[in-house]
């Protein structure tokens, strides 16, 4: 595969897409950072998705690395449609866990969507003493009997996905197995192209038709709650499609939000104040006056929320739409679409519970009494959020979370010395004697979720992970 590796039959430079998976903890997104050719120290575990972008002798990749917790693996399937190859990464050295790949790896490679298309399977922390060899690993994975009954080039590499220092090369295994699978793309090219094309299709029209079995649902409830309620219909029901679902296009979603800031809310997060007021007093003074400003400026909309957008005029509209555009650009708006669609494929949640994993998978940090607040303050009278909700949602929520750059910054004031973690004493100090106090067995909660050694260093990319994450219901 030389330089200028080309495509036959390839008409457009959309780049292609490569979806990572494998259990938590595998090294999913340190492989990404290999390949990226980034530092990969203390990666945090990944919450529902990230995507990155590569250049490969110069092709455009697209990396999709996916979570591999057990809530978020069901999800995986919704990535297979746009994916031209698949990388699974296995812990080679856990290997209680072997049998839990087998059947990952199993349903993968089972999926219609994927067979035949090129997986790699990287089997990583070879440098650990417990780790399986390649014959353990194509014996216990099953892989010989996977890939014959279900037609799917395979190949496995040994490897060590690990930080990349100064003026090294990536590891041998990676770099081999990853020139493989895009060689073996894009020799496959045409067919491979005109397949994914046909499933991303197929995608949509379901996608269509169950918006529209969607937006019936959503209106039968309403209609109910308004006649339990002795009331009468809504307005004009032939336009419910393009004012109430939640998937219409993007702009006419921005313009149907209306906006959600009032008063900034009184509760903080219990985890952040102690630790941001050291030293950050100045910028959320200057947040507080933007909200104060924009709630000023559009105190109408806000005080019309429960009423329909049908009844907005067009210059209110204009109104709402001015104000999101001011805080969120397509690309956000595009992705806060796609995440909806992914945990609420009904077009709604009707619970906290339900917002917290979209909201989590967006990289934001509610705690459970900021997700119940959001969840009756913004739901609509049929208990229920949709899609310009969330995005009301999603604008008060970053007006009052401080971010994870914020927070490692705080951290590091109390480590002078720079060392990259704190004690688990020191930890639990500041966490349950300073602000608004944590109790010990949330502490607890959280340390044992970080699994910390018997060191007791607690790093601050993983704890700053664990911070910007609802706290965990207590037992």
């Amino acid at each position: 595969m030389g330089a200028n590796t080309s495509c036959k039959g390839k008409q457009d430079d959309k780049p292609i897409a490569i979806a990572i998976l494998g259990l938590d903890n595998a090294g999913k997104t340190t492989t990404v950072k290999v390949l990226e050719g980034k530092p990969s120290d203390s990666v945090p575990p990944t919450v529902g998705y990230q995507r990155s972008k590569i250049t490969h002798k110069n092709l455009t990749i697209n990396l999709v690395d996916l979570g591999g917790g057990k809530g978020f693996r069901n999800a995986w399937r919704h990535y297979y449609d746009d994916s031209y190859g698949f990388i699974y990464v296995v812990d080679s050295s856990e290997i209680q866990r072997i049998d839990e790949n087998r059947s990952e790896l199993e349903k993968l490679l089972q999926e219609e969507k994927v067979k035949g298309k090129p997986v790699l399977i990287l089997a990583n922390k070879q440098d650990l003493p417990d780790a399986l060899e390649e014959n353990d690993i194509l014996r216990k994975l099953n892989i010989e009997k996977l890939v014959n009954q279900n037609k799917t080039l395979c190949r496995v590499e040994l490897c060590t996905a690990r930080s990349l220092a100064q003026g090294k090369k990536m590891d041998e295994s990676v770099k081999h197995g990853f020139d493989w699978l895009i060689k073996t793309i894009y020799d496959r090219y045409e067919d491979l192209h005109r397949r994914v094309g046909i499933d991303v299709q197929k995608r949509q029209e379901n996608e269509e038709k169950e918006k529209k079995e969607r937006a019936e649902r959503v209106q039968k409830i309403r209609e109910e709650r308004a006649k339990e309620k002795g009331e009468g219909p809504e307005d004009d029901d032939s336009t419910f499609d393009k004012a109430k679902d939640p998937y219409v296009p993007i702009h006419q979603a921005v313009k149907n939000a209306e906006n959600p800031l009032g008063k900034p809310p009184t509760g903080r997060s219990n985890k952040l104040d102690p630790l941001i007021a050291k030293s950050n007093g100045h910028s959320t003074r200057q947040i507080t006056n933007s909200e104060r400003k924009l709630s000023a400026e559009h105190a109408t909309i806000r005080d019309r929320r429960h009423s329909s957008n049908l009844d907005l005029s067009d210059n209110e509209k204009q109104q709402q739409h001015d104000v999101m555009s001011k805080h969120f650009s397509e690309e956000e708006l595009d992705n806060f679409r796609q995440c909806f669609q992914l945990f609420a494929p009904q077009g709604y949640v009707d619970t906290p519970d339900k917002l917290s994993f979209i909201m989590r998978s967006l990289k934001m940090a509610p705690t459970i009494v900021e997700l119940k607040r959001y969840f009756h303050k913004y739901k609509k009278d049929s208990n229920i959020v949709e899609f310009d909700d969330l995005l009301k949602i999603v604008l008060e929520h970053r007006s009052v979370e401080k971010s994870a750059q914020e927070i490692l910054q705080a951290f590091q004031n109390y480590d002078q010395q720079r060392y990259g973690y704190i004690d688990t004493k020191e930890l639990r100090r500041i966490l349950t004697q300073t602000g608004e106090k944590l109790t010990d067995k949330d502490v607890d909660l959280m340390l044992r979720e970080l699994n910390v050694g018997n060191d007791g260093r607690v790093f601050y990319e993983n704890l700053v992970q664990m911070l910007t994450q609802p706290l965990p219901t207590r037992r």
